[in-house]
């Protein structure tokens, strides 16, 4: 047997370059599929973190909403407790201006009464 010979017969230099050419472009096929699904994947991952991003912001426009609603219902409720108080502060005024203006009258009655 002589270098270029196998068990099945001699090997040419055609065939071995016909064998490479096709383990090349096999090889080849197979890389470009594995980019093609690498890329899918990161399509995949890219699209997910986008949904994520959407979510969030979404969840954070949600909470500001509602921190916005409770500081409107406080500064209500804050207002309401003031107008509140200071009716309440009035009618004790006018209350004791009353008690006051009533006693001045008892006593003037009396005084009256006495003379």
């Amino acid at each position: 047997m002589d270098a270029n010979s196998n068990a099945n017969g001699p090997d040419t230099n055609a065939g071995v370059a016909v064998d490479r050419r096709l383990l090349a472009e096999q090889d080849a096929r197979e890389k470009a599929e594995n980019v093609k699904q690498w890329e899918q994947i990161e399509d995949q991952k890219r699209m997910v973190a986008e949904k994520d991003a959407r979510h969030v912001n979404s969840m954070e426009r949600e909470r500001q909403v509602v921190e916005a609603e409770k500081r409107k219902y406080a500064e209500k409720d804050a207002r309401y407790r003031a107008d509140h108080e200071y009716a309440r502060q009035q009618a004790e005024a006018e209350s004791r201006k009353n008690a006051s203006a009533d006693a001045v009258s008892e006593a003037m009655s009396e005084q009256q009464q006495k003379d």
